[in-house]
């Protein structure tokens, strides 16, 4: 079986490494913890737990912030391909028929490299999220305690929740939509006929088969849903089991910067327009 921290090491996309996980650096404060809780009194244990839960909460911040950052590049090169489609059908450049036709295959490798790009995010928020599940099992083996399902119900139930950013995928399901409808729209008949005036003949039809890139993408983000969906089975777990009145007291403890609901309802903003720009 493959170490899971070394799986990430292999598997990362380059350029990204710092912003995984800190698996192996989780791993070695599990130890460190281990060792202080056995020894330590059962507030020296509670406290363990409380700065263990904050070093995750840092985990989740970093993953969460790139991630954003990432579907905003994403969207916003999105955005430009659009600019670019709607020029190209415009009436004062309909009758470059050539140029026309030589913008929409480089518009559809654009959006075949942006589906790429999608991809390797991905797989990232999923490897994150399974990072996330698997040090939280391993800290509750090693203390004996019931961290896991504790932490995922505090954060993720929680309205100014940066997990939820993780388990929705709002805005990745939009970009998902916006690369899945423009391939067929450019590889469809309606654009062919678009150049059909001027070249003064009908292009032959051609049924085109759906995009790889958008199989791989469907495959991929069935496996974050599916992973996604195990944390919330977790999270909701812990109202089924016994209460533990120190883990309950932390989290009555928790603070949240104002900043984070300001950024998160901002989060919430940009995605009701981005899709609502979709519809229309």
């Amino acid at each position: 079986m493959v170490h899971f921290g070394r799986y990430i090491k292999a598997h990362h996309v380059p350029g990204w490494e710092t912003y995984y996980i800190g698996y192996k650096q989780l791993k070695r404060r599990i130890n460190e913890c281990s060792k202080h809780a056995a020894e330590g009194s059962e507030e020296e244990r509670q406290e363990i737990l409380r700065r263990f839960s904050t070093l995750l909460d840092s985990q989740v911040e970093k993953i969460v912030l790139f991630f954003l950052e990432r579907q905003g590049i994403l969207a916003g090169r999105l955005q430009e391909l659009r600019e670019r489609t709607e020029y190209d059908l415009s009436d004062e450049n309909m009758g470059t028929t050539i140029s026309l036709v030589s913008e929409r295959g480089s518009l559809i490798e654009a959006y075949r490299q942006i589906g790429k790009d999608l991809l390797d995010l991905l797989q990232y928020v999923k490897m994150n999220a399974m990072g996330l599940r698997k040090i939280l099992k391993k800290f509750d083996k090693r203390l004996g305690v019931r961290l896991r399902e504790h932490y995922l119900h505090t954060r993720i139930n929680h309205p100014y929740s940066q997990l939820q950013q993780v388990l929705r995928q709002v805005g990745i399901g939009a970009i998902i939509v916006t690369i899945s409808r423009n391939l067929a729209e450019l590889q469809s008949e309606r654009w062919n006929s678009y150049s059909s005036f001027t070249l003064g003949n009908q292009i032959p039809k051609v049924i085109v088969p759906k995009e790889p890139i958008v199989k791989a993408i469907e495959n991929e983000y069935q496996k974050l849903t599916k992973e996604a969906s195990v944390l919330s089975f977790m999270a909701s777990g812990f109202l089924l089991q016994p209460s533990d009145e120190e883990l309950l007291e932390t989290a009555e403890e928790i603070e949240y910067h104002p900043w984070s609901a300001y950024l998160n309802q901002l989060n919430t903003f940009l995605y009701m327009v981005w899709n609502l720009s979709i519809i229309m």
